[in-house]
């Protein structure tokens, strides 16, 4: 009787297993399915990030920058609905938009250096 018991016993827990591992299987699959909708997420909030960050600190530098942008972010601050809501982002979106142009604009000289300037080829002996 303790034998048949046993074999009972071990065949629920052979179940119990066998439907974790589906779970897990499945789960698996799912996160392969969504991994590429991630990291293109992430490459793209990533990306508004550095323009966010690097705009942020390039106005930051420059105080007559800084001074403009809080004159307009603090006139979007001035109107009657969602006016602190809209200053607060109207200055960081202002910001955005300064390293967007500055990213641009480096793009732009880089690319042109690279035009004018002969690709450097190294001989091999």
């Amino acid at each position: 009787m303790a034998g048949a018991s046993l074999l009972a016993l071990l065949d629920g827990i052979a179940s119990v297993l066998d439907d974790v591992a589906r779970r897990q299987r499945a789960a698996g699959a799912g996160i392969l399915l969504l991994a590429p909708w991630l990291m293109k997420g992430l490459s793209i909030a990533g990306t508004a990030a550095m323009f966010l960050v690097g705009g942020g600190i390039l106005t930051h530098g420059i105080p007559a920058v800084q001074r403009r942008i809080e004159a307009l972010a603090g006139r979007a601050g001035d109107l009657p609905w969602r006016g602190s809501a809209l200053e607060t982002l109207g200055a960081v979106l202002l910001d955005a938009l300064f390293g967007i142009v500055a990213g641009a604009i480096a793009l732009a000289v880089g690319s042109a250096v690279r035009r004018v300037r002969p690709a450097h080829r190294t001989s091999r002996a």
